[in-house]
């Protein structure tokens, strides 16, 4: 039997990671790592998901980016004592490339999968057997976020918690800077003209009054705001939404671009 496991990061001892990359990041990972199981008929191995990651702490950002209780192994992958075995052999095979030739790989061998790429162009002809092992190994607190009527709404993330708010330095072309709140406000109305105002937008963010604003900014209802969710249900739950239906998207100009998905969920 030859085992396949997405390795998050260089850094772990059992049951967790330091460090390493944010859950969007690492859902790449895990769905190319997944499918490649499939494909080939390989153990796929559970990954770690808990991670400890220090800049967040220091930070004493609302949201500390654990992800420990977002998933549960719900589809008896390799996991335990065997995992911490497998993983830890000597000789597993390293995989850090798009068009790895799998048929290199001898039967019994521990493949560790790194590779990733920010694009859904190999993943969206598998976006449903995709959602479904996303929803099957979700924990009880994320089945929660998927209650609801989300067939009109679009989702966005505000991001605040690990960018610098110097807007000079955003103007000067660097990157992981805030962009104002007021940004998100104006495509709400560029987004609310082209889809009717009866779409709701739910709002994803690690700020608290930046939701208030933005919804008084977008001519979205007042009102106090549901409960806080935490960074890593939002990125789910926008995984999940992303792969329920065909998604229509309207290219926006270059200036229009800004950064990705985290944490508070209101509704505008």
């Amino acid at each position: 039997m030859t085992y396949i496991y997405p390795q998050f990061s260089d850094f772990e001892v059992p049951g967790v990671r330091l460090a390493g990359p944010g859950l969007g990041n690492l859902l790449f990972i895990y769905f190319r790592a997944w499918l490649a199981a499939k494909e080939h008929g390989y153990a796929f191995i559970w990954p770690t998901w808990p991670s400890v990651k220090p800049g967040a702490i220091i930070r004493r950002e609302k949201d500390k980016r654990f992800y420990g209780d977002l998933f549960r192994n719900r589809s008896g992958y390799v996991d335990g004592l065997k995992k911490q075995s497998l993983i830890r052999r000597r000789g597993a095979v390293r995989v850090n490339e798009r068009n790895y030739d799998f048929s290199r790989i001898g039967d019994g061998a521990v493949i560790l999968y790194k590779y990733f790429h920010m694009d859904f162009e190999d993943l969206v002809p598998h976006a449903d057997e995709i959602r479904e092992e996303i929803v099957r190994n979700l924990s009880r607190k994320s089945r929660r976020g998927l209650e609801g009527d989300m067939s009109r709404c679009v989702n966005i993330h505000v991001r605040l918690g690990d960018f610098a708010s110097n807007v000079s330095a955003l103007n000067a072309g660097k990157n992981n800077t805030r962009i104002g709140v007021g940004w998100y406000a104006a495509i709400v109305r560029k987004l609310k003209g082209i889809l009717g105002e009866d779409v709701a937008f739910n709002v994803f963010s690690d700020g608290s009054d930046e939701e208030r604003l933005l919804r008084q900014q977008s001519g979205g209802h007042s009102g106090a705001l549901p409960r806080a969710a935490d960074g890593g249900l939002g990125l789910v739950l926008f995984a999940v939404g992303a792969l329920s239906r065909p998604v229509q998207q309207h290219l926006l100009s270059e200036s229009d671009q800004g950064p990705r998905p985290q944490a508070r969920l209101g509704r505008l």
